[in-house]
């Protein structure tokens, strides 16, 4: 679990370097972070982006696939 913390620490830290194109792709990728595991994956549900980042379930798809157009998603 230490390592998950850490993890989640370091991708938070490299995230708030990023310059992202609004702050709703901030927003998305700073909560993804959180959520990384120790190789750097995460996978919360739409859902689960969408309550924490007050956004609807379309815009966070919408986000999701623009930001995997920019190069920040796998």
């Amino acid at each position: 679990a230490y390592g998950v913390a850490l993890m989640s620490i370091r991708a938070l830290n490299a995230t708030l370097e990023l310059e992202a194109k609004n702050a709703t792709h901030k927003l998305i990728l700073l909560v993804l972070a959180n959520y990384a595991d120790e190789q750097g994956y995460s996978y919360p549900r739409q859902s689960t982006l969408a309550r924490i980042c007050n956004l609807s379930r379309e815009s966070v798809g919408r986000n999701l696939a623009e930001l995997e157009e920019c190069g920040y998603l796998r």
